[in-house]
């Protein structure tokens, strides 16, 4: 076993870790960091969506692969769209292969950072002001440990959000690539949430997601077959080819966000970084790392900062009881959001950077009834 020290360790190398060590080595971080991996190469079958090219930093800016101006949700064939004004809250996205081909070409660029995959964590303790890890190959003493490892409480409450995506490309035009379909064909059975996702890069090529908010995380393979079922019902049994395929399964559980210590840290899903009730957190980790960055290089202290404040969750814990409790108005919720709100407090709601007005704006578009009963 090799014996190393570090100024960090990070438990997982993933778009939180990463993103936190990015933004570290382009302020000029010299301290040594090792970054343990249990897996051999990192998924990269995600894609990260937001509103508003600002809402990341400049850097990553130059990833963003497509930028939509348009989003609609559908329900019984009612469809409702909004627009971005000015096109400050267009519907952006980054692809997990482009930002990990950024943030690996940084980390190979700094002799301070080290890549450990393949290295299952077998313990890790906080001991007399410092960390220990260790994993099967590496016996690792460091100042702090950023800790990415989601581990669900079974006693908790909630709905997952599972999906399984394809991306898809055909001969033929399929898509309109002016628009983000992002709840299409809401429709619920059974109290499980199902919709369509669709993220047009071109009329030829495009993800298209079924997803659920289930009680109980669904199968894999059963999403898989629930999305091809879902494609041939649209499009019919033409040719079009898989490109590549995604997969997740979000908790859409609200818990307070775990205690950092002076030493261990936690980021990502294990560090409440993810809005429970929509499963975006691309933004909000960003903005984490930004916070953590500047306060290490400058103060060297690692801030207790939470990137989505207590208003939004107080309010995703709300809608989510809203939906245990008659999940069968779900679908017209979400088109009440969406016609009842401006596209751009809906779009600052959604990344955490909505204004008091936008706030009163949501809270009045919803229904009255079941959420003061969600309240008690």
């Amino acid at each position: 076993m090799k014996h190393e020290s570090a100024d960090i360790v990070t438990l997982g190398g993933g778009m939180a870790s990463l993103s936190l060590i990015v933004a570290l080595l382009l302020r000029g971080y010299r301290g040594r960091i090792i970054i343990l991996e249990q897996l051999v190469t990192p998924n990269a079958d995600k894609t990260w969506c937001f509103w508003g090219k600002g809402s990341v930093p400049r850097y990553l800016q130059p990833l963003i692969r497509q930028q939509w101006p348009q989003w609609s949700a559908s329900h019984n064939g009612h469809e409702v769209s909004q627009s971005s004004r000015n096109g400050k809250n267009d519907y952006c996205c980054i692809l997990a292969e482009d930002f990990y081909h950024f943030a690996f070409t940084l980390v190979e660029q700094n002799d301070n950072v080290s890549f450990f995959a393949g290295q299952s964590v077998i313990d890790a303790q906080e001991q007399a002001g410092e960390v220990r890890v260790r994993s099967r190959d590496y016996d690792i003493v460091a100042q702090h440990c950023l800790d990415t490892r989601y581990q669900p409480d079974s006693s908790e409450q909630g709905f997952y959000q599972c999906f399984a995506g394809l991306w898809l490309e055909a001969d033929q035009a399929l898509f309109d690539p002016s628009k983000v379909e992002l709840m299409h064909n809401l429709e619920c059975h059974g109290g499980t949430l199902q919709f369509d996702y669709v993220l047009p890069l071109s009329s030829h090529q495009a993800l298209f997601e079924r997803t659920f908010f289930s009680p109980q995380p669904l199968l894999v393979e059963d999403l898989t077959r629930e999305t091809e079922q879902a494609i041939i019902s649209r499009y019919g049994n033409i040719d079009i080819n898989v490109q590549r395929r995604e997969q997740g399964i979000l908790p859409m559980i609200v818990t307070a966000p775990p205690v950092d210590t002076g030493c261990w840290h936690y980021a990502g899903t294990a560090g409440g970084h993810m809005r429970s009730a929509t499963g975006y957190a691309f933004v909000s980790v960003q903005r984490w790392a930004q916070v953590v960055a500047v306060n290490l290089i400058d103060h060297q202290v690692w801030p207790d900062y939470q990137p989505i404040k207590n208003r939004y969750r107080w309010m995703d814990k709300i809608f989510l009881r809203v939906l245990a409790k008659k999940m069968d108005i779900a679908p017209a919720l979400f088109m009440r959001l969406l016609e009842q709100t401006e596209s751009d407090q809906f779009a600052r709601f959604m990344t955490e950077r909505a204004s008091y007005r936008d706030l009163f704006a949501i809270i009045k578009a919803m229904p009255k009834r079941p959420f003061l009963n969600a309240l008690y």
